[in-house]
């Protein structure tokens, strides 16, 4: 079921394309290098938590 938004709390999955190479590992292989926060570009305030589950 897709979403147009998340609110505190709630648990998502997404595809992210981006400008530059992201170099992240398998969260379930190394949590410390596979999970990453995201920051707001324009407020600096972090919008979200994420884990990477697979590259393709």
């Amino acid at each position: 079921e897709s979403a147009t938004a998340l609110g505190l709390n709630e648990i998502g999955r997404v595809s992210l394309r981006t400008t530059q190479p992201l170099f992240v590992d398998d969260y379930a292989r190394n949590r410390m290098t596979g999970g990453f926060i995201l920051i707001d570009e324009a407020t600096g305030g972090t919008v979200g938590a994420a884990m990477a589950t697979g590259q393709q």
